[in-house]
Order: C-alpha cells, then structure tokens, then sequence
C-alpha cells in the first residue's frame, strides 16, 4: 500500500503542475493500493481553493471521496493524538 499525500494529488489533477505529466503517467501505471487520510483530502481541496482551481477542487474532491483513486482513512481522536505524541517526540527535527 502507497500512502498519496496532498503534494501528489495536486500535481495529478492540476495542468499547470510542473510534475503533472510524470505524476499522470505514475498513477496510470501504478497497480499498488493507495491510502490517503480525510485531512490530506481536505488539505488538497484547501490548496486548490487557495490557487484559485474552485471548481476543480469541487470535481476532485467528489473524486477521492468516492474512493476510486485511494482508500480513505479518517482519523479518530486517539490517531491525532499518536501522531501528536510522535510530533513532541521528535521535537528536534526540522
């Protein structure tokens, strides 16, 4: 399984991305399972917003909400806070 983060489904849905044509061709031939997370969905829609893509981000994300692209996680409260534990934990890091 291939964890798909926003950076990923920014470039495969929007032209202008400069790795748009190797993410397209990644994706098309890629046969491994994908998994995302509601906040990478949420992350992605954000950003496309942010760009100025509106319409886009409402296509793509009734694209990932329908699970064709990648299974979604949606993170509990106890997954927050592993991760946020993880993050104190690592404190050193940049």
């Amino acid at each position: 399984m291939i964890f798909a983060d926003t950076g990923a489904w920014f470039a495969l849905f929007v032209a202008w991305d400069e790795h748009h044509s190797q993410t397209q061709n990644w994706f098309s031939s890629n046969r491994e399972p994908l998994l995302t997370t509601d906040y990478v969905v949420a992350e992605t829609l954000t950003l496309l917003r942010a760009r100025r893509e509106n319409r886009l981000a409402l296509r793509v994300g009734a694209l990932l909400f329908e699970e064709n692209y990648a299974r979604i996680h949606f993170l509990t409260p106890a997954d927050i806070r592993a991760g946020h534990r993880t993050f104190a934990q690592f404190s050193d890091k940049a």
